[in-house]
């Protein structure tokens, strides 16, 4: 009842109330365009767009000076609508009435937008960007700043804290959340946060799940943006038929449900270009600084957006020069005013990811020192421009619309299209020259057995080529122009990852929606021929549309994690709000943290050198009088100083699709997590006197390591006729570990699952055992995974402790790739329990 009471007070004042009363106050000074008087569609996009856009900007500033929350920014919203309203007091109020068949055909595409695209993935452990972008936002509706404070690694001795970091690529206190000053504990989220201030505000209204629909939103008005750009570059038909693919593309439907910035760029730039391509009104500037304001939001969501700007000056003075100079300096305007946001931000709130974005620009041969010259001498070069450039455009028009032009730039498109396809992959297989043939899989491809055909990228094409021929107006020339240099762009820089879905994301914003429009162009155009036309139209929609929606309903609408947001609740409500927790990985670490604000450290890549350091920092904390708990996502760790004294367990079971190449995955993977608290307390007593068993998960459980063991490496296999991934350690000659004794009152039955690798020349491998010196048994390992027992003999333990070292001792080879120490036996567990006869 209270998320609805703030959905009915807040999403009228975030969508809506803005933009009315400027549109109305536009009006009152015969200033609207006309456009907007008569339109229902059209003015009420307008009136979000506009909300959005004044509330972006807003919010985003509250954010970035730490004074955000919902009521500041819907206060500041509201007393901007009564200032717009006051100032146009006495204009009539009217509205254009809403058209019968146009408002049910939008309600069909919301319904089955809303199918589509919800739920939501829940991708809110704190790994890879989704985690960042949630977190962040859930830690900005909590705290109202971006900045996060940190409490407790401000209080760990400096030598210590790197034992908490994530150190892959720079220091991170999570993944994606990199550390701009330890020693006061400033923690600066990766990316741009335009996109995190509107999960901020989502999340104040209805919590976590609630915020995971700021992408069902924007997705349902990126639609609506995408159907009027079409109508305005090509007419109903080509705009009804573009929207209708992208409401049904598997590629649009997993970016909207996926939590990242995409999308919500995706909106702005789509707006951008209906803005710029309106006719220009000689009464009205709207369009003109709208636009500006659009694309200045678009720079401020992803960073990839900077690289459009040469393309935004070009054309912006391409489409104003027949107009007023005030006219194209007035679009100038809310361009700077963004890239002076963006400057100031990337020098403060956002200076390492910044950083991280110059440094993959140098890599590619550009500098941000390069960029700025090169922005300055072209806006300069144009402005200077200003005598002779209507006669430049006049003969360029001329050109342009000329059959011999068309048909060189289609050879050109052709001959690009067979380069880039066919003969680029096959000069060289790197993963980064496959670019085109990863979109083609994402644009409606047509497959039979093995046999795959790029049918939608033909289409896009062939669309492109119908697009130039013989047109000429500054609409054309103005989306031909952005659309294919951001194709190149885009299309030229690197999309290795494991996860091709992931790749295609940074696609979404311009580049997949400009090519789904000239798709949307070809099929209408052979609509609009006589005899078979029509019928050939909708049978090839259909044949694009019905094979994504098998691909949709196998892979996409599967919804990944779901249930983690309930698990981390239950999770969060069960810990001790005072206590310091420990956490392996930075999964469960981050949200519980940023979300509800516990004091987390989290483990990763555990060594035995590092678990040693891990052991007196906690040490340190408990000498100060914190609790100290520790939570591990199975198994049960065991330290020569410390007890691990168990609390409770909860289970997450869950599925994770698994990417690979060649489009969406073909398999869905179960994801299990035994989150097991500890409470952490000074070596005493016998807290395992009482067990039933104990098990050690050797991958990730290292604080029982003593020496003589790999790294972590994954491992996979089939559990209960499951796939299952794990992680597990490589022996040297000989390794040591810790392990229970249970008060040495009874015999041990020992159990461990390892393997001695598929690839070793022997079939079997004599491993000896030890405890605390002592032999009491050989076991012999083999090839495949297995369980493998030994008995300890009570006379064998030790009689004051309750603990132990065990000793694995074997012969070693060198596999291929490994180093030339040689390994022993891979382990993946070790289970310890009282013998029962």
């Amino acid at each position: 009842m209270a998320h609805a009471l703030k959905i009915l007070l807040s999403f009228p004042l975030l969508f809506l109330a803005p933009g009315f009363f400027i549109l109305h106050f536009l009006k009152s000074r015969g200033r609207m365009p006309a456009s907007l008087d008569s339109r229902f569609p059209e003015r009420l996009y307008f009136t979000v767009l506009t909300s959005v856009a004044v509330t972006s900007w807003i919010a985003l500033i509250l954010a970035q000076i730490g004074f955000f929350s919902l009521p500041a920014v819907c206060a500041i919203l509201l007393a901007i609508s009564l200032a717009f309203g006051i100032l146009s007091r006495g204009a009539p109020w009217t509205f254009p009435r809403p058209p019968a068949g146009s408002c049910v055909i939008a309600a069909l595409f919301a319904c089955i937008g809303l199918f589509l695209y919800t739920p939501p993935y829940e991708y809110v452990l704190g790994i890879w960007d989704p985690g960042v972008y949630v977190n962040a936002g859930a830690h900005l509706a909590r705290t109202g700043s971006i900045i996060i404070h940190d409490r407790i690694l401000p209080q760990i001795p400096a030598p210590d804290r790197e034992l908490f970091y994530d150190t892959r690529f720079y220091p991170q206190r999570y993944e994606g959340m990199a550390i701009a000053d330890a020693e006061k504990g400033i923690i600066s989220p990766h990316f741009y946060h335009l996109y995190i201030v509107w999960i901020g505000l989502f999340h104040a209204i209805g919590g976590l799940k609630f915020s995971l629909l700021v992408n069902t939103v924007f997705g349902l008005l990126s639609l609506s943006a995408f159907f009027l750009l079409g109508k305005e570059l090509a007419g109903k038909r080509t705009a009804f038929l573009a929207a209708l693919l992208l409401l049904f593309s598997a590629a649009q439907t997993w970016a909207v449900r996926f939590p990242t910035s995409e999308i919500l760029a995706q909106f702005f730039l789509l707006s951008w270009l209906l803005c710029l391509l309106r006719p220009r009104d000689d009464t009205s500037n709207f369009w003109t600084l709208l636009g500006g304001v659009c694309f200045a939001e678009a720079l401020l969501t992803v960073f990839t957006a900077v690289t459009l700007v040469p393309l935004f000056i070009v054309v912006i003075f391409w489409r104003t020069w027949d107009g007023s100079r005030r006219g194209y300096l007035l679009s100038l305007i809310p361009l700077g005013g963004g890239l002076l946001h963006l400057a100031i931000q990337d020098a403060t709130v956002c200076r390492s990811y910044a950083a991280l974005q110059f440094q993959i620009l140098r890599s590619e041969g550009l500098s941000p020192a390069l960029l700025l010259a090169s922005a300055l001498i072209l806006l300069l070069s144009l402005l200077s421009a200003h005598r002779w450039m209507k006669r430049l455009q006049t003969r360029l028009r001329r050109i342009f619309g000329t059959a011999a032009f068309g048909a060189l730039l289609g050879s050109v498109l052709i001959g690009l299209f067979a380069f880039a396809y066919y003969l680029r992959p096959l000069l060289s297989g790197a993963a980064d020259v496959r670019n085109l043939r990863e979109l083609g899989w994402f644009l409606y491809p047509l497959a039979a057995g093995k046999f795959y055909f790029p049918a939608g990228l033909y289409l896009a094409l062939a669309g492109v080529l119908l697009f130039i021929r013989g047109r000429s107006d500054e609409k054309w020339g103005a989306f031909i122009f952005i659309s294919l240099i951001a194709s190149v762009i885009l299309l030229h820089r690197k999309m290795i990852f494991p996860s091709y879905p992931w790749a295609m994301r940074r696609y979404m914003p311009l580049v997949y929606p400009s090519l789904i429009f000239f798709t949307a162009f070809a099929l209408a155009r052979l609509s609009g021929r006589k005899g078979i036309g029509t019928p050939a139209a909708v049978a090839l929609a259909a044949l694009l549309i019905l094979p994504t929606q098998r691909t949709y309903g196998r892979y996409v609408r599967p919804t990944e994690f779901s249930g983690t947001i309930d698990f981390l609740g239950r999770l969060a409500g069960r810990l001790d709000r005072g206590g310091v927790y420990i956490c392996e990985g930075s999964g469960m670490a981050a949200p519980l943290d940023c979300v509800y604000g516990l004091d987390m450290l989290h483990l990763r890549a555990q060594t035995p050198e590092k678990c040693r350091g891990v052991e007196r920092v906690i040490g340190q904390l408990i000498g100060t009088g914190r609790k100290v708990y520790y939570i591990s996502r199975d198994g049960w760790p065991i330290s020569r100083t410390l007890n691990f004294i168990p609390l409770f367990s909860l289970p997450l079971r869950t599925d994770h699709l698994d990417y690979t190449i060649g489009g969406f995955s073909g398999r869905r993977v179960p994801l299990e997590i035994d989150a097991r608290v500890f409470r952490v307390a000074p070596l005493g007593g016998s807290p395992e006197a009482d067990g039933e068993s104990r098990t050690t998960d050797i991958g990730e459980d290292c604080f029982g390591l003593i020496g003589g063991f790999e790294e972590m490496m994954p491992l996979s296999g089939k559990e209960g006729g499951k796939r299952v991934k794990r992680w597990g350690r490589w022996t040297r000659g000989e390794a040591e570990v810790v392990i229970p004794t249970f008060g040495s009152r009874n015999d041990l039955s020992l159990i461990l699952r390892a393997s001695a690798g598929r690839e070793r020349p022997a079939a079997q491998v004599p491993v000896k055992i030890s405890v605390d010196g002592k032999e009491v048994g050989i076991l012999d390992i083999g090839r495949a995974w297995g369980e493998y027992g030994v008995t300890f003999p009570a006379s064998a333990l030790p009689g004051n402790s309750d603990r132990a070292v065990l000793k694995i001792s074997c012969p070693v080879w060198n596999p291929p790739g490994n180093n030339p120490g040689g390994v022993g036996i891979c382990i993946d567990w070790i289970r310890v329990a009282p013998f029962k006869k």
